[in-house]
């Protein structure tokens, strides 16, 4: 039932967003947005867990929605948007 390395991906990419909104390479809008699809993937992650097993295909799921979360960030630090 255990989703360490979800997890930990998790806590990595926030912490990718927060660096991305101090050094100005991401919009409040942005940030909000990347936030907001981080939300999704938790309770995603609270679902998989509701019944009290994480199966190999959810976990897959889970992994390929932060792999997005992931580019999507990337994306979005290295365009031409910078916050004011």
């Amino acid at each position: 039932m255990a989703t360490p390395q979800i997890t930990k991906r998790q806590i990595q990419q926030q912490k990718r967003i927060v660096q991305g909104e101090r050094s100005g390479e991401l919009t409040a809008s942005e940030s909000a947005n990347l936030r907001l699809q981080e939300a999704k993937i938790q309770a995603n992650k609270r679902a998989a867990k509701a019944d009290g097993v994480v199966t190999d295909a959810e976990r897959a799921n889970l992994k390929a929605q932060e792999n997005q979360v992931s580019e999507r960030i990337y994306r979005k630090k290295h365009n031409e948007r910078k916050a004011q």
